[in-house]
């Protein structure tokens, strides 16, 4: 993407990050069981529209963030599909978790090599800013998978409960900001552990607003609205 289309990472970066989560959890569900797609046959027409929203991208020319932030929700609502792929399967738990955490650390591995390549400049520019290359976007994919699957693992197998799990993985979460708090969170290994628990809390949080509160339907047009709303409030700071 575009600098110009690109968030600045910053404090409202992840807090935006954290409402596009739990909105993606229940654009996921609302996608595969909401309108029936399931959660393979949806998963084509996901790619389509973020190939088309990286084509728009590429040709437009006024500075905002809207590409991004629905390139975003595109990834995460598929990667809530994928995540449920393997429920869908009886994967177990003990063989998704490990297997989808050595897929994103060996992206992060070749991305990581691929840095060695560049100058120190660029390396500190990749490694500082959000440089949304083919490897940014398999690592949000693979991370927001992951974040899937041990939200689940936490609310259903470890018996939480939506709401416990949220509380337990949101204190994770808020330890992992407080210790990255000096710059840590814009490392490369860091940056994609600190999603890994942001898809986590939003997938036990998104499950709790729809399962207990609101129920689907309802809970994903509220989680969009204050997402949408966020972004609108905060455009200038983002």
């Amino acid at each position: 993407m575009q600098s110009k289309h690109v968030p600045s990472l910053n404090t409202y970066y992840w807090i935006a990050l954290i409402l596009a989560s739990i909105f993606g959890a229940n654009t996921g569900d609302y996608f595969s069981d909401g309108l029936g797609l399931g959660h393979i046959n949806g998963l084509p027409l996901l790619f389509a529209l973020f190939v088309l929203v990286l084509v728009a991208e590429h040709f437009d020319t006024f500075q905002h963030h809207a590409y991004y932030w629905l390139a975003i929700i595109i990834a995460r609502t598929s990667a809530t599909n994928l995540g449920d792929i393997f429920h869908d399967f009886h994967i177990s738990f003990l063989i998704s978790i490990p297997c989808l955490s050595i897929a994103l650390f060996s992206v992060l591995l070749l991305w990581k090599l691929r840095l060695k390549n560049k100058t120190l400049h660029e390396n500190q520019n990749l490694l500082g800013t959000l440089q949304t290359d083919s490897f940014y976007w398999i690592s949000m994919l693979l991370a927001g998978t992951l974040g899937t699957v041990i939200g689940d693992y936490f609310s259903y197998p470890l018996q939480l409960g939506n709401l416990y799990a949220t509380l337990v993985l949101g204190t994770v979460l808020a330890i992992t900001f407080v210790l990255g708090r000096h710059g840590k969170l814009s490392g490369l290994l860091y940056f994609w552990f600190t999603v890994v628990m942001i898809r986590s809390v939003g997938t036990s949080g998104g499950d709790y607003f729809a399962n207990h509160v609101f129920g689907l339907p309802l809970s994903t047009i509220l989680t969009g609205i204050v997402f949408i709303s966020f972004l609108i409030f905060k455009r200038n700071k983002l």
